[in-house]
């Protein structure tokens, strides 16, 4: 089974490697110095450079303004990370109501795709290394990151975008082959289900949609099919099938392929960034139709399929893998600017191949045609990169389900 990782004892042990030894403490003068003057440069530090004579010598002193605005900086990631752990720690005793659209409105007036990208800024910061180290492992204290998973240890990333978008340790996700789709992500399956042709809308949680409409645009190839659905009155042999899952700020941020297909288009919407943890998601209707999000259309073995990874609040950059010019959060766009389409020739990826990945956590919806599936995991529950996410409905599974629900009615 899973061991439990010592947090706690990993996170001591890197901090103590930030300070100088009760042996080293002629050395804290040259530390002094030394941080005085490149605290506040954008340039990355080494633990080896520290009280060095020559450590200092050529990092030129930043102006009073760029001080003040490095400063800032530092306050505003301070404050995101101390609001994560208080979330973390918050119980949701409000009334089960979604805001209405004129609150929802004063929600879209606030600068969050400002103080997204001013967020993305301190993130990619190289602070000393000691600061940095402090920082780093604050934040994955604070958010219960595996650290024994990482590639690399804790006080080798240089900066908070460095960790976010850390790598993991060769074997520790396989990818299951036998799986009709495996998990693309490490994350929390929000919801899955079938979409009806006759009210297209996906639960973002339960009692509470967006229309698949405004998340994919009404030119989608998609209400092609749902048409065709429609006409065949519920005897076609596919159904369009959603799944939403969830990324914590903790969590690995890389996302991947769920299974081989072919990415024929990209369409970029830039929108809001607001919040998608579940206290913004049980409130905001439509969130997920409102946010920045990337629309990858193409088709797989059973039909179409759609991959979309949805942006949030502090998680305006979102990269693609075969698209390295791609950006989003742009300070020339606003939320309501146009969506952004690009035709492509045919992108082959396979089951388990890395797509890109967010700057923090998020949400990826995927929208599919397929035959009758079977989701393996339940609502609510934690999946991982690789895990088996649905098996094709078989005779087989079919006859399990039957016998599982007999001996259910039995001892009821």
């Amino acid at each position: 089974g899973h061991q439990p990782v010592p947090l706690i004892h990993n996170h001591m042990q890197a901090l103590r490697l930030s300070f100088p030894r009760r042996a080293h403490f002629h050395m804290v003068p040259n530390r002094i110095r030394a941080l005085r003057t490149r605290f506040f440069c954008s340039q990355p530090t080494s633990p080896q450079g520290l009280g060095s004579e020559n450590s200092t010598a050529t990092r030129p002193r930043t102006g009073k303004r760029q001080r003040i605005k490095n400063l800032s900086l530092v306050v505003l990631g301070l404050f995101t990370m101390a609001f994560g752990l208080l979330y973390k720690r918050k119980k949701d005793d409000s009334e089960d109501n979604t805001f209405s659209d004129e609150t929802v409105g004063r929600l879209g007036s606030y600068p969050t795709r400002y103080m997204s990208h001013l967020w993305g800024v301190f993130t990619h910061i190289h602070f000393p290394w000691p600061v940095q180290n402090v920082i780093t492992n604050l934040y994955a204290l604070a958010f219960g990151c595996n650290l024994e998973e990482s590639e690399k240890s804790i006080s080798q990333y240089p900066s908070l975008a460095d960790f976010f978008r850390r790598n993991l340790k060769s074997g520790v996700r396989p990818i299951d082959q036998s799986a009709q789709l495996v998990s693309p992500v490490d994350g929390k399956l929000v919801q899955y289900g079938i979409l009806d042709p006759e009210s297209p809308v996906i639960e973002q949680v339960k009692g509470v949609t967006f229309s698949l409409q405004d998340f994919m645009g009404k030119d989608s190839p998609v209400f092609d099919i749902l048409k065709r659905q429609q006409a065949l009155n519920g005897k076609s042999e596919k159904n369009l099938y959603y799944c939403v899952i969830y990324l914590a700020p903790g969590d690995y941020h890389w996302y991947h392929s769920p299974a081989e297909w072919k990415i024929t288009e990209r369409i970029h919407f830039p929108g809001h960034l607001f919040p998608v943890a579940s206290f913004a998601v049980k409130f905001i209707k439509g969130l997920f139709a409102m946010n920045e999000r990337v629309v990858l259309n193409g088709e797989w073995k059973h039909g179409f399929f759609s991959y979309s990874p949805v942006g949030a609040y502090n998680v305006g950059s979102m990269t693609l893998n075969f698209e390295e010019d791609f950006a989003t959060n742009l300070q020339t766009q606003t939320a309501h600017s146009p969506p952004q389409k690009k035709v492509y020739s045919g992108i082959d990826v396979g089951k388990g191949d890395s797509l890109g990945s967010f700057n923090l956590g998020s949400t990826i919806v995927m929208v599919f045609e397929s035959p009758p599936i079977v989701f393996k995991n339940e609502r609510g529950s934690k999946v991982k990169l690789g895990e088996p996410l649905t098996y094709e409905l078989t005779q087989d599974i079919k006859e399990l389900e039957l016998s599982s629900a007999l001996k259910q009615e039995r001892l009821n």
